[in-house]
């Protein structure tokens, strides 16, 4: 009998930890640019995933699911630096963990280009309180001259994500513009689907009564 029990309790053992692992936290948009008004022509799409300095954490973006309607990418147009990984239409990754991780690629206009972005790491999910600078995913338009387009921002940001010291996030499209004002890029919230890993509250619900009722057999034997 003290065998059978001894048994329980390496099951026990073994399903705790799986149990409550850590569940990957992760905020996901669906990326829309209206490029409608831009004129004929080659135009070029820059994305960044960067570090605010060499102490900010690990902030990665995925980026999927992309579409250009009624327009076209320019073959043999891209070029990247530092930690990218992927080429449209295709998936992106950046990992922010050099000062620039840059994606360039050009195309000619349709009426907008969509993606589906999911931004992850423990910038998010742990935040440490001690990083003395966050990190910002930005995307920007250029025309074949290199000057912006679709925003006023001095620095040619069409819109940009924050992630803050404390893990939060903070939306801006077109960030010099007023406030209120339109804009040709939007975030929009896109809950992924969910999994079959159980919740933290309820991996712990789950394994309280397992292993109460592990101690009760115990007791019994």
């Amino acid at each position: 009998m003290k065998t059978h029990t001894h048994k329980r309790w390496i099951f026990a053992a073994v399903l705790l930890p799986t149990l409550i692992a850590p569940i990957t936290v992760a905020a996901s948009y669906q990326v829309t640019v209206d490029t409608s008004s831009l004129g004929v022509g080659s135009y070029y799409i820059d994305i960044q995933d960067n570090p605010g300095d060499s102490t900010s954490q690990v902030l990665t973006a995925l980026l999927s699911s992309f579409s250009l309607d009624g327009g076209s990418l320019l073959a043999g147009s891209d070029s990247t630096i530092g930690d990218v990984t992927g080429t449209l239409p295709g998936s992106l990754t950046f990992i922010n963990d050099t000062a620039l991780n840059d994606y360039y690629e050009g195309f000619t206009p349709g009426t907008d280009i969509t993606f589906l972005l999911t931004l992850s790491g423990a910038a998010i999910s742990s935040p440490n309180g001690t990083a003395d600078a966050g990190s910002s995913f930005a995307i920007s338009l250029y025309d074949s001259n290199g000057d912006p387009v679709l925003t006023d921002d001095a620095e040619g940001i069409l819109g940009r994500i924050d992630v803050d010291l404390d893990g939060t996030l903070t939306v801006t499209s077109n960030p010099s513009s007023a406030a209120g004002a339109a804009s040709d890029i939007t975030f929009a919230p896109y809950e992924q689907p969910s999994s079959s890993i159980p919740e933290p509250a309820t991996a712990v619900l789950v394994c309280t009564v397992g292993l109460a009722l592990v101690m009760v057999k115990r007791l019994r034997s």
